[in-house]
């Protein structure tokens, strides 16, 4: 028993010493917001893909590329890191013409063999898609978030306590959505890390399928960091990435095929 926890401690400091700052290798894993800030004086543009088709499906095969050759679900958007501790964002969502603006800011309180991280994140979510207005409530949908974070080496794990009102995409008695995302990263090498997400629902809107069951949000991903690109290859159930739309579920838990990009520029 001794030597078993010896060579474990010893495994864990090995990992802890041998280990970027970071597990994750980009400020989301999926679609959740991961602990890592945009840097100070860096421009990042992004672009999220998500294919309609699901995996297993009959016509999502190799022919049409497990569904990339179908309808898609695609988004772009900039991040502006204006010092280490403070970001801004854009993103839209092509579907719904569905925008998201925010700010956050984080800080480290502490260094060492566990590294912390600490972020609060606010946004404005909207749409300019008339017809999607004149069928919901609240044409402002505001969110806001805790971004908490734990770095021990290789690993890093990361608990999001989310809340985003009016998020339902037509009238209804629920006017909010309080979930907690949690994330972890795995890194493989100095530059490949593999994530994972979960978003359970507490309380509030969530999105059902026809037999009134709710879907939380999930996802998996292989990240990789090429020179100033981050690219982000994934399965998930979600085709959503706006907080408003994300947070209350999916109508269903299958998996679909997609994919993240991310730019970054000194500034």
């Amino acid at each position: 028993m001794r030597r078993f926890l010896t060579l474990t401690v010893g495994t864990v400091l090995a990992m802890a010493s041998s280990a970027s700052a970071q597990a994750v290798r980009a400020s989301q894993f999926i679609a959740l917001e991961s602990s890592r800030m945009v840097e100070g004086r860096t421009l990042e543009f992004y672009l999220t893909h998500r294919a309609d088709g699901l995996l297993g499906e009959e016509g999502a095969n190799l022919n049409n590329l497990f569904g990339f050759d179908t309808l898609v679900w695609v988004g772009y958007g900039l991040v502006w890191g204006v010092r280490d501790f403070w970001s801004l964002g854009a993103y839209r969502a092509v579907a719904n013409k569905n925008f998201e603006v925010w700010t956050r800011f984080g800080w480290t309180p502490t260094e060492g063999l566990v590294r912390t991280h600490l972020a609060v994140r606010g946004s404005i979510n909207f749409s300019t898609d008339r017809d999607f207005n004149r069928r919901v409530d609240a044409k402002v949908r505001p969110a806001l978030q805790v971004i908490a974070g734990a770095d021990l080496g290789r690993i890093g794990l990361t608990v999001v306590p989310s809340f985003v009102a009016n998020p339902a995409p037509f009238p209804t008695d629920e006017d909010h959505t309080l979930a907690v995302g949690v994330g972890v990263a795995l890194q493989v090498t100095e530059k490949l890390s593999l994530v994972g997400e979960v978003t359970p629902i507490v309380s509030g809107f969530r999105v059902r399928d026809d037999r009134g069951r709710s879907h939380m949000s999930w996802g998996l991903g292989v990240q990789k960091e090429v020179g100033g690109h981050v690219f982000t290859v994934l399965i998930t159930n979600q085709v959503w990435s706006t907080l408003d739309r994300y947070l209350p579920g999916m109508t269903t838990s299958k998996p679909r095929l997609g994919f993240n990009l991310i730019r970054r520029f000194a500034l």
